[in-house]
């Protein structure tokens, strides 16, 4: 989103079935409002990356492609023979940014995580609301912006120096991304 805002051509690639935000309302004429926002100024495919047409299709748009960002759980990539060693054989000047929400290792690396699951863990939903409430998330999805956010200043920091040094890869986890977003308990 940030990216496409500045000029950058930015292209979403989903699943034949939507991405799992599509469900997420509110929604305004068949669309998730949340998904037309963070979507602006994209360009968007299908693709089912666990066939073989859609990974030579994938692998065709990387030989184009500045920057690959990927949010599977560790290791799915390898599983579909995509690997970030595999794409710098495809654009050795290629630079993969991995999100996911618990960071490419340690014990909760192969957890899945959504955005409140995010705010969870990173301590938001006991700021969020009143006293006498039970923890709430955000109206917002707070925690995948400020991932995203992050990993945009990441890519833009990383092509800079990639002009000069070659390819790269950036990992980025939704949980501390969060909690360093998050006010302090005590402000």
């Amino acid at each position: 989103m940030l990216l496409a805002d500045m000029g950058a051509e930015v292209i979403r690639i989903e699943p034949p079935a939507g991405g799992d935000d599509r469900g997420v309302g509110p929604h305004f004429q068949g669309e998730s409002l949340m998904v037309l926002a963070h979507s602006r100024g994209k360009k968007g495919i299908t693709l089912n990356l666990r066939s073989d047409q859609g990974r030579r299709l994938f692998r065709q748009l990387v030989t184009l492609a500045d920057v690959v960002v990927e949010n599977f759980r560790p290791g799915v990539m390898a599983a579909m023979e995509i690997s970030y060693e595999q794409l710098k054989q495809i654009n050795p000047r290629i630079i993969l940014v991995s999100v996911s929400g618990f960071g490419q290792t340690g014990p909760y690396a192969q957890r899945p995580a959504f955005d409140p699951i995010a705010q969870a863990y990173a301590g938001m939903v006991d700021l969020n609301g009143f006293p006498e409430w039970p923890p709430l998330k955000t109206a917002m999805s707070i925690a995948d912006l400020a991932a995203h956010s992050f990993w945009s200043l990441w890519r833009m920091v990383r092509l800079s120096f990639s002009n000069c040094s070659g390819s790269a890869v950036v990992s980025s986890s939704v949980r501390p991304c969060t909690a360093r977003s998050a006010p302090s308990a005590s402000s």
